[in-house]
């Protein structure tokens, strides 16, 4: 209802069709309006009044999308567009079929409920160096320092806390992002069945990133994602 009241007053999304439309200029409006201080209540079908219902906790959630949809990259904008939104929203229109057909989500293999909490990191590490967590070295990302991660580094991803109880099964996916893996046909984005650690290397530069699900009979139950910004 949200949505409705916000598109009744954009005159210039009357009658568009989904083949001309800017989609992140108009899901970055979207999720502005919903973060607003204006945004307080809505009338609640089948009654004749409106209620104050507390947006606190929903006013995050539409900043936090707010601020994937304000990533600089295109690339993974538009991933990131995906992951809010499902498969269903358009592809990337940067990827051809030969790059891109690789590509899996989550909620096309299993059902999505998530019910527990997943954390994971990254072990950072050459030859000769201090291994360093990923987590750390993004804490140092900044307008003009948006890579921070070097090329020709050896990366363990593994779980850092997980409270789902046993058994269950692991999931990762592994995303390239950028015109670098678009040239190397490197998007890769399959979602596999592992273990609790996953080994990777830092081959190339791009915004690429990792995920991680717990499925439980048959469910997806916990997920979590790192970024990992190659120079």
């Amino acid at each position: 209802m949200l949505v409705h009241q916000f598109l009744s007053n954009e005159y210039q999304y009357f009658g568009i069709t989904s083949s001309n439309i800017d989609w992140i200029a108009c899901l970055k409006k979207i999720f502005a309006f919903l973060n607003c201080d204006a945004v307080r209540s809505f009338k609640i079908l089948g009654e004749n009044e409106y209620k104050e219902i507390s947006f606190s906790k929903f006013k995050k959630k539409a900043e936090k999308a707010y601020k994937k949809l304000s990533d600089e990259d295109f690339c993974t904008l538009w991933d990131n567009c995906i992951t809010l939104f499902g498969n269903g929203f358009p592809s990337n229109p940067l990827y051809d079929s030969k790059a891109g057909d690789k590509e899996q989500f989550i909620q096309q293999l299993f059902t999505i409920r998530i019910t527990n909490s997943l954390r994971i990191n990254c072990d950072v590490s050459s030859d000769g160096f201090m291994t360093k967590k990923l987590k750390e070295l993004l804490q140092h990302i900044s307008p003009t320092n948006r890579f921070i991660v070097q090329q020709s580094k050896s990366l363990e991803f593994y779980i850092e806390y997980c409270d789902v109880e046993r058994p269950y099964d692991i999931y990762w996916k592994v995303r390239n992002v950028g015109s670098e893996a678009v040239s190397r046909n490197q998007v890769r984005g399959t979602i596999f069945k592992g273990k609790e650690t996953q080994n990777e290397h830092s081959n190339f530069h791009g915004p690429h990133y990792v995920e991680c699900f717990i499925v439980k009979d048959d469910k997806c139950v916990a997920r979590d994602r790192i970024d990992v910004p190659i120079i």
